[in-house]
């Protein structure tokens, strides 16, 4: 599990398919999935999956991501906005990214929007 991400439990149905196999480059645009909500609490966010019955916490950098996801982003944007805020080199905010990124894919948590 990713350090800025944790307790992910489905509270409504067992059977969820966690590999998801796509494909992230700079160029992928990613959304939060429009049948969630969010809550801060403290110092994390707590999202529910209404579709999924997840929910999934993030901390640290995971909330600033949470909240340039609400709509469609790159992940080049999402680690140009990183940066510019916290001193993380480059290869290393590309890999936590991509890294959060496919994993909140395989929990249903974002999609890639394909649209554009």
């Amino acid at each position: 599990m990713h350090p800025w991400a944790h307790s992910v439990q489905n509270i409504w149905e067992p059977n969820i398919d966690m590999n998801n196999s796509s494909t992230l480059t700079l160029d992928t645009i990613v959304v939060a999935v429009p049948d969630q909500v969010s809550a801060d609490l403290g110092d994390e966010t707590i999202i529910l999956n209404g579709q999924t019955g997840l929910y999934y916490g993030l901390e640290g950098i995971g909330i600033p991501v949470w909240k340039l996801i609400q709509n469609p982003i790159s992940i080049q944007t999402i680690c140009d906005t990183i940066q510019a805020e916290y001193d993380v080199e480059p290869e290393l905010c590309w890999d936590d990214i991509t890294s959060l990124m496919a994993e909140l894919l395989d929990e249903e948590m974002v999609e890639i929007d394909r649209q554009r």
